[in-house]
């Protein structure tokens, strides 16, 4: 009677280990797959931050600034082929800054995509262009300007983290036959004004 007591109580102790050892396993995996996600998502934030960083330094004219958040290599293509981004950007970008040219931007929609050690990054980049002094109006042909862009990039994460590699922009034609809401204060393009009779 003991004896079967005790070889009862031992195949109890035995599905309650193997129970207790599954359960650990399954909150293992869990807590597996959640640190995966977080960390999948915290890549995501931090390139989307180097793009947003890239941004700014372009309207403060930062140079040093922007040189930081860049590959040593990194390109950019214009007009269908890649070229280096320096020194092109930092000698168009000092030609608005001597004239006078104020750049607010705004941009918005910033979504990432990562897979390993690389990431796409795109963004909507609505932007405000002054001309504060008579040499930028003329440069810019109106007192205050407006563009859309659709920026992509691709970056690279490095020992000193996610550093951009390539960037492409392109241009809402002004004869698009829409006016987008440059001010708007939160995501996707809200158009202002429709032109009649536009390629819409």
């Amino acid at each position: 009677m003991n004896l079967v007591f005790l070889r009862g109580e031992t195949k109890m102790q035995r599905q309650a280990g193997v129970l207790f050892a599954t359960t650990v396993l399954i909150f293992c995996v869990l807590a597996g797959c959640r640190t995966h996600t977080a960390s999948e998502e915290d890549d995501k934030k931090a390139a989307i931050n180097v793009v947003l960083a890239h941004e700014l330094a372009c309207q403060t004219y930062d140079f040093d600034k922007e040189d930081s958040l860049h590959t040593p290599d990194a390109r950019v293509i214009e007009e269908s082929y890649p070229h280096p981004l320096e020194p092109e950007q930092r000698q168009s970008y000092q030609v608005y800054a001597d004239a006078g040219i104020r750049i607010d931007y705004h941009p918005q929609d910033a979504v990432a995509e990562v897979r390993g050690n690389v990431a796409w990054v795109t963004v909507t980049l609505h932007s405000i262009w002054t001309a504060d002094t008579p040499a930028a109006q003329a440069m810019l042909g109106v007192r205050e300007g407006y563009a859309t862009y659709v920026e992509s990039f691709i970056l690279v994460k490095t020992p000193a983290g996610w550093k951009i590699a390539l960037g492409h922009g392109g241009m809402l034609p002004p004869d698009f036959g829409v006016e987008p809401d440059y001010l708007q204060e939160h995501g996707g393009m809200k158009f202002a004004k429709v032109a009649e009779g536009g390629p819409h």
